[in-house]
């Protein structure tokens, strides 16, 4: 994409080395590290609390019902063995002398399996106390060694002088109640064996570890320990070592191995030892099962459902706020979260201010100095500003887009008052004298509008007056022949009276068929004696307009003309001969999707086919028809293009694909919906081309020639929508040779139009301009981004009402909305832009290109070709990588061409072949530093980013890439010191290369999203995809530049061309020739995109070469376009121009 221009020598000499002292990249360094945070839109908000009330109800009610299953018999024995004498001072009689033995019954109410756990529970008793807890010594429970460490354990410590084992309070507190079972009269042993946890009895407590001086001083605690075995097996001790955490708690006494029947009596004797009447304790009893779940605790399953309820509750609540009152809210697949600086040299943004002042470059190389300006004018802010509030009062994008799948989901025809009233008029077969679908009839007397007409609603407008007028007369006629609605009649007859102007208005746009029709129901009127209020003159002349008409054209036959004389059928009254009718109707039994003409047809030949269709069309519809029936494809196609051409089929990709999935498979059984309607067979194959579908062109063949075109009804009517749809056809596939003729007559035709263009309607405004800017912008050389504005600023959408034979609405279709969607996302998109042009801007200072002052400055056009044509957020990466490898590309030539002496040359291949990161390079001078450095880091940066998306490491690749670009520019460079003259196919081979594409469209083809193997980048599809491009940017660029480059000395393919020229042909013939070779290199590209059986390189990919094609065919349509300036004002109202829209483009 470079091209070379004179400038300065080299800033530095050459003997002079440098090392740098940059410190060696790192993300972590630099703060580049990965990061995520959700986003928190109303409908995952909502899905979150649903999906957590869906799985913690259940949750809640499986725990409480596990919960519920375990039998518990509690018992509180402190008091009830306490004997009545002695309750008055409980504590006296705890701690005197004497058997403390109290005998109690339990009655178990529920079975009990085994094992039944025994528990003692301790209520207001505070074992988390801070100087309780702390009063022990863990590593004296381990180990006798540390049996003195009794400093912890005070007042518990010592007796005598030595130490107490265990020592603390928490030992010497150990419950001593004990309890025995019986049931009747026959004992139930009481395990007490691993009631401990086996951790603690293997880590915590010692083997070797034996009690000393316990319990042996004053006063007494609690119980007493077994002093000839070890604290590992006194199992009583460990479960009371494991202190609780809250005042009232329960501890493992030991299992009763035994079941438990209801009604069981268990005899307990319980020795009331442990003193819990001091601190107003209570002791109690526990027998226990357990459940999966453990013990018998209600909290958990009452958590989950309260948590679950209350998630249930605000998952509704928000539900109903959302759909009634919904947020506004941005897009979030619009988000990108980009690298903010690049690689190296971070600095704030006060710092950078810092730097320009302090260098007095008041940035360049960004759009202030260029011609487009960054600080935005006044005029610019007011109208951002005015953006930013249009799209905060605007229906959110979620909302837009919802409706907008809808809108493909089904289309939703109008019906039509001028088909409805033929279908009334079909008699029945059994009686001449009724109508076969009476409630037609009802329909029609039910609807008429206030003024007396028929038709769609909102047809005040006067282009629409002789639609209006040719409803309001069938309906009348429909009426009139069936002898009912007087009153509507005389109210349909004054309407037409008062609009008979209209009928002879040639400015007025015409319903298909008019002049036929019209008069053929004038005289239709007379023979069921119904006066029309026209005046006889202007009865006559339509009526003599008509038969001189018909006459004519009989006298020169042709097929088009037979087959619209068949689609008026209900205007001729005079066509008798069924085989020239038959042949035009379809497998549904219609003529031409047409319920008139197939009513008309059914009327005068009784077909069964024609009932057949018209029955099915009453069952669908039920009392009203449609102008025509089916329509689906066209329309949805129509809508996937309309979105396509605005920039937002993105967001519709899944039900696109199910559109055109539905599509093919017509394409392939020759579905007349398709094949046999001109302008959607057209679409349809341009469509399915363009999103990888393998199609024939065989259904276009006959239009490859117009003679084929005027063989068909549109083309007898001389139809401009059609032949542009053929003209698009055409453009898609230009290599086929039918269709390169096709494109040739389509785009004449067109031509001749334009030049006669008398038609004044709305719709025929836009469709003129449709023409115009398909001539204007042929496919090979439009640039989406520029397209998608052109378009909103032209209020270009779906065609929502079209005139056939009468007017018809899509009514679910709302080009509002999908403006509006538009609207909002090219200025978001646009924010993005204009953020990541400051971030590049930033880029530049702090890698010091300005400094460069050989280099030319084109980081707007750099950026530009990128953003113009990979234009969506996602593809952020995608578009710096370019804009970096334009803007270096950019450099690097400019250097090879003046900036860099041979020295300095060679030494940055030097080091680019090294490619050494961990030494200490050395640079010639400080321009080969600053170019280095800025290489590296940008390849390094690019590298990372592609292992993100294609999994492996390709900075080799990109490596390589650049070398071998600064060795064909070396080449160059050297041809040029010794003047000498390559042969013609020498220069092409290293021209294409040293063109510059390569680290430009190269590397970003990893940051798509597909991955490519390292098999693809090596295969000869991928490179000669990108030698295909190339060479046709060369020899753009070298026509384009002749002049200048010739001047300068320089070579070049034309200046080569002439001096190898042979056939003594003219500079004027070798360009002419040389546009040829660039024509068919950009056709063998398109090939190459489209095709896709055995393609090795994804179809994303392969497109981002035809993009570069189209960038290239813009910068070089008329000159030097990458050199000059003149491409500022598109760079400006892509970047820096957000779109408005005024009232009338949204109705």
């Amino acid at each position: 994409m470079s091209s070379t221009v004179g400038g300065g020598g080299s800033a530095e000499p050459s003997g002079v080395k440098k090392t740098s002292k940059r410190p060696k990249y790192s993300k972590f360094t630099q703060q580049e590290l990965p990061a995520c945070k959700p986003i928190l839109t109303p409908r995952w908000v909502i899905l979150t609390f649903l999906v957590a009330g869906v799985v913690f109800i259940p949750l809640g009610v499986i725990c409480l019902f596990a919960s519920q299953g375990v039998v518990e018999i509690v018992y509180r024995y402190d008091t009830d063995c306490v004997p009545p004498s002695s309750r008055n001072n409980m504590v006296a009689y705890i701690q005197g002398e004497g058997d403390k033995i109290c005998n109690r019954t339990l009655t178990v109410t529920k079975p009990m399996k085994h094992p039944v756990y025994v528990y003692y529970q301790l209520e207001n008793f505070y074992q988390n106390h801070r100087r309780y807890v702390k009063s022990r010594n863990d590593a004296q429970l381990r180990s006798p060694s540390e049996e003195r460490d009794v400093k912890t354990c005070a007042p518990e410590d010592n007796v005598g002088g030595e130490p107490i084992v265990p020592c603390g309070l928490v030992a010497w507190s150990l419950f001593n109640d004990t309890y025995s079972f019986s049931r009747n009269s026959q004992q139930l042993p009481v395990n007490k064996k691993d009631i401990s946890w086996k951790s603690d009895r293997e880590h915590k407590f010692g083997k070797n570890v034996f009690p000393k001086n316990f319990q042996t001083g004053a006063p007494i605690g609690g119980g007493t320990l077994n002093i000839s075995k070890p604290l590992s097996e006194q199992e009583d001790l460990i479960v009371w070592m494991r202190t609780a955490a809250l005042p009232t708690f329960r501890k493992l006494y030991g299992k009763i191995e035994t079941d438990l029947h209801a009604g069981d009596t268990i005899t307990v004797l319980l020795q009331n030892n442990y003193n819990t009447y001091s601190f107003n304790g209570q002791k109690k009893l526990v027998l226990s099962t357990t459940s999966w779940l453990g013990g018998r605790n209600d909290f958990l399953g009452i958590a989950y459902l309260t948590v679950g309820s209350i998630c249930l509750f605000l998952a509704v609540t928000f539900a109903v706020l959302y759909l009634v009152k919904p947020r506004q809210l941005g897009d979030p697949s619009y988000l990108s979260f980009p690298d903010i600086f690049g690689s190296y040299g971070r600095q704030s943004s006060s710092c950078y201010d810092a730097v320009s002042v302090a260098s007095g470059f008041s940035m360049s190389i960004n759009l202030r100095f260029s011609g487009c300006s960054s600080p935005i004018s006044a005029t610019l802010e007011k109208r951002l500003e005015a953006v930013d509030q249009t799209r905060a009062n605007n229906v959110s994008f979620e909302q837009t887009k919802d409706k907008i799948r809808k809108m493909l989901d089904k289309v939703e025809l109008s019906v039509s008052a001028y088909d409805t009233s033929w279908v009334a008029m079909v008699p029945s077969p059994s009686s001449q004298n009724a109508p076969l679908f009476p409630q037609c009839l009802k329909w029609l007397l039910k609807n008429q509008h206030e003024d007396g007409s028929w038709g769609l609603d909102n047809h005040d407008h006067q282009s629409l007056k002789k639609d209006v007028l040719s409803s309001t007369l069938a309906s009348i006629l429909a009426l009139k022949k069936w002898g009912t609605g007087e009153r509507q009649i005389n109210k349909g007859l004054q309407f037409i009276e008062l609009n008979s102007a209209s009928v002879t208005d040639e400015t007025i746009q015409k319903p298909a068929g008019f002049d036929i029709i019209f008069p053929g129901m004038i005289e239709y009127a007379r023979d069921l004696n119904l006066a029309i209020p026209l005046g006889s003159e202007v009865v006559d002349a339509m009526i003599r307009k008509r038969d001189l008409d018909l006459k004519c054209d009989s006298e020169r036959f042709s097929k088009g003309r037979e087959a619209y004389l068949a689609y008026v059928l209900e205007g001729t009254r005079n066509l008798k001969d069924w085989d020239l009718i038959v042949k035009y109707q379809r497998k549904n039994g219609s003529l031409f999707d047409s319920p008139a003409t197939t009513a008309a047809a059914f009327t005068q030949f009784g077909n069964d086919g024609c009932l057949r269709y018209l029955c099915s069309l009453l069952q669908k519809f039920e009392a009203a028809v449609p102008t025509v029936y089916p329509f689906d494809q066209y329309a949805r196609l129509s809508l996937i293009v309309t979105l396509e051409s605005l920039g937002i089929d993105r967001d519709f990709k899944t039900e696109i694909k199910s559109i055109l999935d539905e599509t093919y498979r017509y394409w392939l059984r020759g579905d007349e919906e398709i094949c046999l309607e001109l302008a959607t067979c057209a679409l349809a194959f341009r469509l399915l081309l363009a999103h990888g579908y393998d199609v024939s062109y065989d259904p276009l063949k006959p239009f490859a020639e117009e003679s084929g075109f005027s063989d068909t009804m549109e083309g007898y009517v001389k139809n401009t929508f059609s032949v542009l749809e053929l003209f698009k056809a055409a453009q898609s596939y230009p290599h086929e040779s039918a269709l390169k003729k096709q494109c040739s007559w389509t785009k004449q035709y067109l031509e001749m139009e334009l030049s006669n263009w008398l038609k004044t309607s709305v719709r025929d405004k836009y469709l003129k301009k449709e023409v115009e800017d398909a001539l204007a912008f042929p496919s090979y050389a439009s640039l989406e981004r520029s397209d998608h504005r052109r378009k909103l600023l032209n209020g270009s959408v779906v065609e929502n009402t079209r005139v056939t034979k009468t007017l018809y609405r899509l009514h679910n279709i709302c080009s509002s909305d999908i403006l509006k969607l538009a609207v909002d996302d090219f200025n978001f998109c646009q924010s993005i832009h204009r953020e990541e042009m400051e971030r590049l801007d930033r880029w530049i200072v702090e890698n010091r290109l300005q400094e460069l002052k050989f280099a030319r400055q084109k980081l707007a056009y750099c950026y530009f070709s990128g953003a113009v044509t990979l234009f969506s957020p996602e593809l952020s990466d995608a578009r710096i990588s370019w804009a970096k490898g334009g803007v270096l590309t950019t450099v690097v030539d400019d250097f090879f061409d003046v900036g860099g002496s041979k020295e300095e040359l060679e030494n940055l291949i030097h080091l680019v072949e090294k490619w050494d990161l961990n030494g200490v390079p050395e640079y010639r001078s400080d321009n080969v530093e600053i170019i280095f450095s800025v290489l590296r880091d940008t390849i390094l940066e690019t590298g990372d980013k592609a292992f993100t998306y294609q999994g492996r490491t390709v900075t080799h690749h990109i490596v390589k890439i650049w070398l071998d670009l600064l060795k064909s520019m070396l080449r160059e460079a050297e041809w040029s010191w010794d003047k000498s003259t390559p042969s013609l196919e020498d220069y092409m081979e290293n021209a294409y290369i040293s063109f510059a594409l390569g680290p430009i469209v190269l590397p970003a083809t990893y940051l798509i999203g597909p991955p490519l193997p390292e098999k693809t980048v090596d295969s000869h599809q991928y490179n000669q995809l990108y030698k295909l491009v190339s060479t046709m940017g060369r020899l753009l660029n070298d026509i384009q530049g002749f002049k200048r480059e010739s001047a300068e000395g320089k070579l070049n393919a034309v200046s080569l061309h002439m001096k190898h020229e042979r056939d003594n042909r003219s500079k004027d013939e070798i360009i002419e020739s040389m546009k040829a070779l660039a024509e068919r290199k950009r056709e063998e590209l398109h090939k190459l995109v489209l095709e896709e059986k055995g393609s090795a390189v994804p179809r994303e990919c392969k497109e981002v070469f035809l993009k570069m094609s189209k960038v290239l065919n813009l910068f070089y349509r008329k000159d030097d376009g990458f050199t000059s300036d003149d491409l500022m004002s598109l760079v400006k109202s892509v970047i820096y121009e957000p779109v408005t829209l005024q009232e009338e483009s949204l109705t």
